[in-house]
């Protein structure tokens, strides 16, 4: 999420939440600060690990300037993120790597084995776009695919999607690459994770919303990023994708609910 409404309830928070859009408020890739502790209240994924073969970076190009979302794979060649990641983006590159801003500042985007650019997307049809970087109302559609130019790393693994409904107090682990506080906007370009809690596990009829008060949650440039269901084996499955939340990263967040749009996801990978 690159720039937030404050909101002191859930009902407020989702009647004008404000999303990670390509915008001039947006997490700048050259003025991103060196990395800190955790995504909002986590730690660094390790090299290697379940999830860095699982998730990776979105470097976006806007008239506005650039920007950091996060996705995950679902084919060799497929892409999930939010839609307000890829919404009047002019160029998208998949970047495969932990540390993934170190390693655009050494290796650069051209000719970088770690980096795929984006051929296609498709945004789906529900998305009702944002407003000043806000999404108004719920069920908001905000989910696209993206199509790489060629299948990504061999050491990347295709994420399985979560099919069945949410409980309230469940947990789940959430990753991404965005900063690690909404005051100090200080931490992006890292991959790190930590554990939120379910508060509300349907709202409308496509999201779900997670509790962030206590200091574990996304933030900007976690936009597009993951939510995991992990089995008692540590399988992860993916049921969400982080879509808003409130200015400060410290209240909730609204994510888009995977299983609502499980057939949407398999026709538009077929087709893209």
């Amino acid at each position: 999420m690159k720039k937030f409404l404050v909101g002191s309830t859930m009902a407020l928070l989702v009647a004008a939440l404000s999303a990670c859009a390509p915008s001039n408020k947006a997490q700048s890739v050259s003025n991103t600060q060196s990395p800190a502790d955790g995504i909002v209240g986590g730690k660094t994924v390790s090299p290697g690990s379940l999830l860095s073969k699982q998730v990776f970076m979105l470097i976006g190009v806007s008239p506005e300037g650039q920007f950091i979302c996060t996705a995950t794979l679902i084919s060799p060649q497929h892409v999930l993120t939010a839609a307000h990641c890829v919404d009047g983006a002019t160029k998208l590159y998949a970047v495969f790597a932990v540390d993934a801003l170190s390693d655009l500042k050494e290796r650069g985007l051209q000719n970088n084995p770690d980096v795929v650019p984006v051929v296609d997307k498709k945004i789906n049809p529900k998305w009702v776009g944002a407003k000043n970087g806000a999404v108004k109302g719920i069920d908001a559609g905000d989910i696209a695919i993206l199509k790489l130019s060629k299948a990504a790393p061999s050491n990347m693994k295709v994420t399985k999607l979560y099919s069945y409904s949410l409980n309230k107090g469940q947990s789940l682990v959430a990753a991404g690459y965005g900063i690690t506080s909404g005051t100090t906007h200080e931490g992006s370009g890292l991959l790190r994770e930590t554990n939120v809690v379910v508060e509300e596990p349907l709202v409308g009829h496509s999201e779900f919303y997670i509790d962030q008060t206590n200091g574990h949650g996304p933030c900007s440039g976690d936009s597009g990023g993951p939510s995991f269901v992990q089995n008692a084996y540590g399988e992860l499955t993916q049921v969400g994708i982080t879509s808003r939340g409130d200015e400060t990263c410290t209240k909730g967040g609204i994510y888009t609910l995977i299983p609502a749009y499980s057939t949407w996801i398999s026709t538009t990978v077929q087709s893209l």
